[in-house]
């Protein structure tokens, strides 16, 4: 199901909900909610509302404070961009060209995962694997 059909079910059902419950629900609030959620718009320059807050709204040098925490809570919200990629297996080889093992490599930043299982995410990135590629050789 597609992010624009699961908000189209989403609205009906809000309908439905305040055609027969005419007093605030919370199942109303929570429908509100997952339907802004998913009418945000990717971001790929992104920092958390609690650590914009952190450095933000501290006093300067001078004690003054430039940005005010109820400045920062009237910005829009954004919804990270997720970076894909995949497991690259390569193999590794000694002098006489025999294999003696093999080391996964993030198609995204090129990081040696040695780990003997795939992980749903890089260590060293964070983007997440979506599906495993083999490659017999880096030349």
């Amino acid at each position: 199901m597609t992010k624009e059909e699961v908000k189209h079910w989403l609205e009906i059902e809000l309908r439905m909900w305040e055609d027969e419950c005419k007093s605030e629900h919370p199942i109303k609030e929570a429908l509100r909610a997952v339907i802004k959620a998913l009418e945000q718009e990717p971001c790929e320059d992104t920092i958390s509302r609690a650590d914009a807050k952190k450095y933000l709204a501290a006093p300067n040098a001078n004690g003054d404070r430039v940005i005010y925490e109820s400045d920062l809570d009237l910005l829009p919200s954004v919804q990270p961009k997720v970076k894909t990629g995949h497991w690259i297996r390569e193999l590794i080889r000694n002098e006489k060209g025999g294999c003696i093992g093999a080391k996964m490599i993030c198609s995204e930043c090129g990081n040696d995962n040695r780990h003997d299982e795939y992980m749903d995410y890089c260590p060293n990135c964070g983007c997440r694997i979506v599906e495993p590629q083999e490659r017999s050789d880096k030349e």
